[in-house]
């Protein structure tokens, strides 16, 4: 079972845990989740601030606490991440509103499936984190639709997620978080805590981005 918990009526799903000073990213206190959910839990057990995890839960600096929250647990802070229930029509929704990727990333990171999915750990960085292809990449995220997986699966005839990814891409920000992205084949991008929609960007503009993950 996927670490969560119920805050304000809403879902809050682990998305990644940090082992970096607390300080830059722990915020407000917010409330507290009492766990209490297991596999075997009914439906009306999932209450307000139940959940599969327990512990106090805070705010994130930078960020809003209707998008992303965290706990902080023995050295290490772990984000939870909303799903369902905001408005995403654009990437720029996203990327921007939410993550402010085009302003807050300090480092590129990059992996091929295959290392993500066996765990070699050969990621790669990218010498210039703010190449002109890496900037035409975020704008294009900004600007694309976003769609259904579900839907992008019934109208290619098979799944475009099970077999064509091909890169695992990480934004380092300033205070330590990743946003993580999955690169298919066909110019789709999902990002890591919200793996149910896609962004489709234009065939150059993922070219030039993928190019320099094999100089």
């Amino acid at each position: 079972m996927l670490a969560f918990f119920i805050y304000q009526g809403h879902c809050y799903v682990e998305y990644e845990r940090l082992e970096n000073d607390s300080s830059k990213i722990v915020g407000e206190y917010l409330g507290t989740a009492t766990g209490l959910i297991d596999e075997w839990t009914p439906r009306d057990g999932y209450v307000e601030l139940a959940g599969s995890v327990e512990g106090d839960f805070y705010s994130v600096k930078g960020y809003e606490p209707s998008f992303l929250l965290c706990m902080q647990k023995e050295g290490t802070v772990s984000l939870y991440v909303r799903e369902g229930g905001i408005t995403l029509k654009t990437g720029a929704d996203l990327y921007n509103k939410w993550l402010h990727l085009s302003e807050d990333y300090r480092e590129v990171r990059y992996e091929t499936r295959a290392s993500w999915y066996y765990g070699s750990g050969e990621v790669r960085q990218l010498d210039a984190p703010r190449a002109q292809e890496v900037l035409d990449f975020i704008q294009a995220l900004d600007e694309a639709e976003f769609l259904p997986v579900e839907e992008v699966e019934a109208r290619s005839g098979i799944s475009p997620f099970a077999e064509s990814e091909i890169y695992h891409m990480y934004f380092l920000t300033e205070n330590g978080m990743t946003v993580h992205l999955r690169l298919h084949e066909g110019g789709y991008v999902r990002f890591q805590g919200l793996l149910n929609i896609c962004v489709q960007i234009p065939e150059e503009t993922f070219r030039g981005l993928t190019a320099l993950f094999q100089s």
